[in-house]
């Protein structure tokens, strides 16, 4: 904050959370996961009051944007705690889910083991003998956004929410759906670092009243991830999160006929495939390179530059 912006402060403060929990390999799939989110969520809150923020607290009059079940417990501390004591009176609270299928599921504890003596509220966390940091974020939070209209529309069915559509429709005055954007800047090809001469030694920019560039970027990641160098052959990428929603199972299915060279219809494409998550999906992309050099890419992992590279020189994108 300074005089020439009216007291208005600008950018983004990044507060860092050190704890012993934290300090592995891989940001889920431990045992004491239920431990590391709680910490974080208490944090977040108690952050507001101990933490110098560029000469000044954020005090207890801010808006918490809570994205998805890792800190499904904000909502909940913030009611059932510091409300209690007067904190956080004009402060709300903002749920984002972006994928109903994972809920933050552990078996059922004491509310003591979260640091919540007396248990208030602790019961909106049940679901199925089980408790769903999703839910307490669902049903406790202020407002509630999903990352399009559509996906709003999806969770609201028993096919989309997955065990929690009646916390969904009991929202639903409270429940929106917000688009997800690009960083235009980020992503124009026009421009794009990663497309430039000092990540790849030569410029392979492009634009939509200049695509000329577009087939350097082809051959440049086909020679890149061992495909046959080849300017006119159709790719086809996808790019995602290796699980059952998002679609990976689907390109595993129309594979054979995607690579089959004998109906006329398919066969001379060439196929990227990049993702981390289900250990059988990953098994998918490793089996689907090895039995087709030349024609199949399958990388196990993720990386910006490889990822903006990939969309960068493919011809046709596959989106769930």
């Amino acid at each position: 904050a300074s005089p020439e912006t009216g007291g208005v402060a600008f950018g983004v403060d990044h507060v860092f959370v050190q704890n012993g929990c934290y300090e592995r390999h891989g940001m889920y799939g431990h045992n004491d996961d239920l431990m590391r989110f709680t910490v974080l969520s208490w944090a977040a809150l108690e952050a507001c009051f101990s933490v110098d923020c560029n000469g000044s607290m954020y005090g207890d009059d801010c808006i918490f944007l809570v994205n998805d079940w890792m800190v499904g417990l904000v909502p909940l501390i913030m009611t059932s705690h510091y409300r209690r004591y007067g904190c956080f009176e004009n402060a709300r609270t903002i749920f984002d889910i972006h994928n109903m299928g994972y809920c933050g599921n552990f078996a059922v504890c004491n509310p003591q083991d979260l640091g919540l003596p007396n248990g208030d509220f602790f019961d909106k966390l049940f679901h199925d003998r089980q408790i769903k940091l999703l839910k307490g974020g669902i049903e406790l939070s202020d407002r509630v956004v999903t990352v399009s209209p559509s996906y709003r529309d999806e969770i609201l069915t028993p096919e989309g929410g997955w065990g929690l559509q009646e916390s969904c429709r009991g929202r639903f005055p409270h429940l929106d759906g917000v688009l997800n954007g690009i960083d235009e800047s980020e992503w124009d090809p026009s421009t794009d670092h990663f497309l430039s001469a000092k990540m790849q030694g030569y410029d392979n920019f492009y634009s939509v009243d200049d695509l000329s560039g577009k087939k350097s970027c082809k051959l440049h990641i086909q020679s890149h991830l061992g495909l046959n160098q080849d300017k006119d052959v159709p790719v086809i990428c996808f790019i995602g999160r290796l699980a059952y929603q998002k679609g990976i199972d689907l390109l595993e299915q129309v594979f054979p006929w995607l690579m089959n060279t004998n109906d006329g219809v398919c066969g001379n494409v060439q196929l990227i495939m990049m993702g981390s998550g289900e250990e059988k999906y990953a098994s998918f992309l490793r089996n689907a390179e090895g039995s087709h050099k030349g024609k199949v890419a399958g990388v196990v992992g993720f990386t910006p530059e490889l990822e903006h590279k990939i969309l960068a020189g493919a011809d046709i994108l596959l989106m769930p």
